[in-house]
């Protein structure tokens, strides 16, 4: 017989913490993008993420992938020392979602 209870942990640990990793970083997302909406079409915090959710429907993207999207794309479109336009970045982002289907 052999006694794989020590590994088992091991696995179970390190399967945890990288749930756990991915979920913090999702929740972070969720909350950037919910920022970014609510500073480009002055809602509050409950609006932008009804509005987020509402488009994660609409382009059957998971709102997690879809928040992802939209902190990256505002990421890769902002210019060092320059200020984010998040109407200008959100406006943008809704059309590159149509795009990729």
């Amino acid at each position: 017989m052999l006694d794989l209870t020590g590994s088992i942990k091991r696995f179970a640990s390190e399967e945890a913490n990288f749930s756990i990793r991915a979920a913090a970083q999702s929740r972070r997302d969720i909350e950037r993008a919910k920022l970014l909406v609510s500073l480009a079409l002055g809602a509050d915090d409950d609006e932008a993420f009804a509005l987020l959710r509402r488009r994660s429907n609409d382009s059957n993207v998971p709102l997690r992938a879809l928040a992802e999207r939209l902190v990256r794309h505002v990421r890769t479109a902002t210019v060092p020392g320059q200020p984010v336009d998040p109407t200008r970045a959100l406006r943008h982002f809704d059309a590159s979602l149509r795009t990729e289907g």
